[in-house]
């Protein structure tokens, strides 16, 4: 039965699932993924937070907005209001339905592997890299404040980007940080001790 699962998720297309209930693209994005606005009913937005994955064995989506995600399968079973059983079987076109048992199991194993292949699992690895490299920066230039500012302006460029859903803009973006943060720091310790030489002189000077 594991292989007729996966014959389904392979074959059955979100896209057109999304298209067939009425549901277009907003943005074409790359590596064939498609941004839309959200279609659950209890999501209304006007920004798209729902993103189609198409590049991964089968398709999967997610959406940064309400955290709903995974395959097709689920899509059916939350926008139809359908158990995960029904669903497979609005699916299956005459594929046998194993036992309950069965479908728990493959419950398990389809939410393990999306779980492990799902985008926002190594988002949030990202995230966390990069928020503790700008923590371990900002302590080391004592909470200055226009560097935290500068800090600040950079989870805004990544909250921008993560509601357009450019998880490859944010990955560069996180790969490239400590380079960033390592020259910023000598730029800022180059500041620092200039200022500190101007102290000196202007105090030497109400000295002398």
């Amino acid at each position: 039965m594991t292989a007729q699962i996966e014959k389904i998720l392979k074959t059955k297309s979100i896209i057109g699932y999304l298209e067939k209930r009425g549901h277009n693209p907003v943005k074409e994005m790359g590596a064939g993924r498609k941004s839309y606005l959200c279609p659950f009913d209890d999501h209304k937005e006007i920004k798209p937070s729902f993103i189609v994955y198409p590049g991964n064995e089968y398709e999967n989506f997610f959406c940064f907005g309400c955290n709903r995600g995974y395959s097709i399968i689920h899509l059916i079973s939350y926008l139809e209001h359908v158990s995960f059983s029904d669903a497979l079987n609005r699916l299956s076109e005459g594929i046998v339905v194993p036992t309950e048992d069965e479908i728990k199991y493959i419950i398990e194993k389809i939410n393990k592997d999306n779980y492990l292949k799902n985008p926002i699992v190594d988002l949030n690895k990202s995230l966390f890299e990069a928020s503790w490299q700008c923590l371990l920066y900002t302590q080391g230039t004592n909470f200055n404040s226009e560097e935290v500012k500068i800090i600040d302006d950079f989870y805004g460029y990544l909250d921008k980007k993560i509601i357009e859903g450019d998880l490859d803009i944010i990955e560069e973006a996180v790969k490239y940080l400590p380079v960033v943060l390592k020259k910023r720091k000598h730029k800022f310790q180059q500041s620092l001790e200039k200022r500190k030489q101007k102290e000196f002189y202007d105090n030497l000077e109400e000295i002398v």
